[in-house]
């Protein structure tokens, strides 16, 4: 189950259609489990587009926006963290060694009722984590692919 916070978020995101994966801080043990950690990576195709539905999606979140513009996450190379009650959310334009269009098209989806949360593969997961340079999660040791 996703804490409530998250599922709000997700929603906005949905509801505005961004295109998103998330690219870290969850481990998917099949089409009916999906366990979020406290610090999780969303991965943003860097786009203008995408970008205005993004700020739209936060600020029917809550978030406020003021002085942000649209054209940020439209680049790659921009980091934004945002501290809700459930966790720690980094959304990110880039991940070294993987493109955006290439990896939706590899994406898994979980879905909780009407919500449908976009994954990063299981390949690709493995490589943003060692493109990022990070270890993963001891709970994600089983997805994780050696190589």
């Amino acid at each position: 189950m996703i804490h409530t916070d998250l599922k709000n978020l997700l929603t906005s995101l949905q509801e505005c259609d961004v295109r998103y994966l998330l690219a870290d801080g969850f481990t998917h043990h099949s089409s009916y489990v999906l366990k979020i950690t406290k610090d999780i990576d969303f991965w943003l195709k860097p786009s203008l587009d995408n970008a205005r539905r993004l700020i739209r999606a936060l600020k029917i979140f809550g978030t406020p926006m003021h002085g942000i513009q649209p054209e940020r996450f439209a680049t790659p190379e921009t980091q934004f963290s945002l501290k809700c009650r459930a966790a720690q959310l980094d959304f990110y334009t880039h991940i070294p060694t993987l493109e955006f269009e290439k990896s939706w098209e590899n994406r898994e989806t979980f879905r909780e009722g009407s919500l449908f949360v976009s994954l990063l593969g299981k390949t690709d997961r493995a490589k943003a984590r060692a493109s990022l340079m990070r270890p993963a999660d001891d709970s994600d040791t089983d997805i994780v692919e050696k190589t």
